[in-house]
């Protein structure tokens, strides 16, 4: 169980890295004042990161204490909230940012344009080992656990944090309507689906009751 927990050395780098992150926001904010983002997306940017970096420090101190699986739990919070921001970054709604049905998709459309696939690939990783497997169903050994939340979650953080401040540049408001279109077409689709599925079950039912009186018979 001593294993699981970091050593002085580790929790000194990960601090450091956290001083990084937190310089990185403020650097970024002189940034997007200068690109004429609304004030509005710009301080909820800064909150998604904030947030981000708060639930990372708090993953570090749970750990550091032994929670280790509460601290996995911690890390996924800082993955969504960066996730959140690279969205928001773009113009995105908060309100489909935060989901998991149009935000994710939409994260990952992103990063594979941005030729980020790496970064997308660890997403899902955290997501299954952090979150799913880690604080949920507690299968992943807890020092795989530590070792991502100390090594590769910082890293993921900072690289994700550059991709917002690409981000910020574009504007992706539009795909809004097309996402509500898409889901239309795909309600649409499986009503049709259900329709056509009720007709060829009326069309056996039918032929089934004829063919029947005449064996019958």
């Amino acid at each position: 169980m001593g294993g699981c927990y970091p050593s002085a050395h580790l929790m000194l780098k990960n601090i450091k890295i956290v001083e990084k992150l937190h310089l990185n926001n403020e650097k970024s904010l002189i940034t997007i004042e200068s690109k004429g983002i609304t004030l509005e997306s710009l301080q909820l940017v800064k909150e998604l990161i904030s947030k981000g970096k708060s639930d990372y420090e708090s993953a570090l101190r749970l750990l550091d204490a032994g929670d280790v699986y509460d601290a996995a739990e911690k890390a996924w919070s800082a993955i969504e909230n960066f996730r959140k921001a690279c969205l928001v970054a773009a113009k995105i709604p908060y309100d489909i940012a935060k989901t998991v049905g149009n935000g994710v998709p939409l994260f990952s459309k992103i990063l594979e344009k941005l030729g980020k696939k790496d970064l997308l690939c660890m997403y899902f990783y955290f997501n299954s080992r952090l979150h799913s497997l880690g604080f949920y169903e507690r299968v992943i050994p807890e020092e795989d656990i530590a070792k991502m939340i100390q090594e590769e979650v910082p890293k993921w953080l900072e690289n994700i944090e550059q991709v917002v401040n690409t981000l910020k540049s574009i504007d992706l408001s539009e795909t809004v309507e097309v996402l509500r279109k898409i889901n239309q077409a795909r309600q649409e689709a499986l009503r049709a689906s259900a329709k056509y599925a009720e007709l060829r079950r009326k069309l056996d039912t039918i032929i089934s009751n004829k063919i029947s009186i005449i064996l019958n018979k």
